[in-house]
């Protein structure tokens, strides 16, 4: 099977199951490069485009709340007042997502599972 028919059977399957989008509540599971700090430990997209993240920083709890944006591609995350962080998406075959940007000169790579709607802990 060639690479273009793989990406368009993978683009059908995304686009016809349930859970391919964002909305949900996610865990950050790994960032590449290690201890890069990246906002978004647990976070919760809804269906109506608000976010709320939590993740910890200098000992503390922190939480963000805004809206995004989501499409094949991209992920458009906007803090309350805030101009949107722009995330390159890459969805993978075992349902966890990546978000990708670019640090300076370094490629972030954080990755993300579904949290199952289980509560979130800090533990």
């Amino acid at each position: 099977m060639t690479h273009l028919v793989r990406a368009a059977v993978a683009v059908g399957l995304c686009i016809s199951a349930t859970g391919c989008g964002v909305a949900g509540s996610w865990k950050r599971i790994a960032i590449d490069p290690p201890g890069v700090p990246f906002p978004l430990e647990y976070v919760t997209f809804d269906t109506k485009n608000h976010y709320t993240a939590t993740w910890k920083q200098d000992g503390r709890e922190r939480t963000s709340t805004g809206t995004y944006k989501s499409n094949m591609f991209t992920l458009d995350v906007a803090q309350t007042g805030q101009t949107p962080q722009t995330y390159r998406l890459r969805r993978r075959l075992d349902g966890k997502l990546q978000l990708i940007y670019d640090l300076g000169d370094r490629k972030v790579v954080a990755t993300l599972e579904r949290n199952g709607g289980k509560p979130r802990s800090n533990n």
